[in-house]
């Protein structure tokens, strides 16, 4: 996103917010949603992980796998005891490597985990741990490159969808089938 937006090939995203971030784009409220940082394993292993200390207790036993420069995997790296696999290259790909055993665990964006294994037709084949690292708000965020009323004609658009019970609709149909939690 970040290539295609320096290239001038998009102007409006979806992103949480930092510090670089703020700096960079310009962040449109109301954020679109919460979502959870969250722990997904495959549905058949009888493992709970309550924090992040069970998981690196683990070691070599509870291979991680998470997208390098998301938040999520800033929040692990150089945890110690927390052992990551060769990182994945999208959500999807993290989720077909936890499907056929390269990682025992997958760590990322509840919604978009939930999502992607919809579309793969994989929901039933994870559950979420009970740990939860973190909550981020989603936000749509356009490029500084934006002229002033293109950003003003933006910011008056989204606040409408906001505040619009729509917006709620479209974010359920895009989450589609929940995933198990862990009992």
């Amino acid at each position: 996103v970040i290539e295609e937006e320096r290239e001038g090939h998009i102007d409006v995203s979806l992103s949480a917010k930092s510090p670089t971030r703020a700096a960079r784009y310009h962040f449109l409220e109301p954020a679109i949603e919460t979502t959870r940082v969250r722990v997904l394993a495959r549905a058949e292993d009888a493992i709970r992980i309550d924090k992040l200390d069970d998981l690196a207790a683990l070691g070599d036993k509870g291979i991680l796998l998470a997208l390098p420069g998301s938040t999520p995997y800033s929040m692990v790296v150089g945890h110690p005891g927390i052992v990551l696999d060769a990182p994945p290259i999208s959500i999807q790909q993290l989720l077909q490597k936890l499907i056929v055993g390269r990682g025992r665990f997958a760590l990322g964006l509840e919604r978009s985990m939930q999502f992607t294994a919809f579309k793969l037709g994989a929901t039933r084949q994870f559950r979420w741990e009970p740990v939860i690292l973190g909550e981020l708000s989603l936000h749509l965020v356009a490029s500084r490159r934006l002229s002033p009323e293109r950003l003003a004609r933006l910011d008056a658009a989204w606040k409408k969808l906001a505040a619009s019970p729509k917006l709620k609709e479209v974010i359920q149909r895009y989450a589609g089938e929940p995933i198990a939690e862990t009992p």
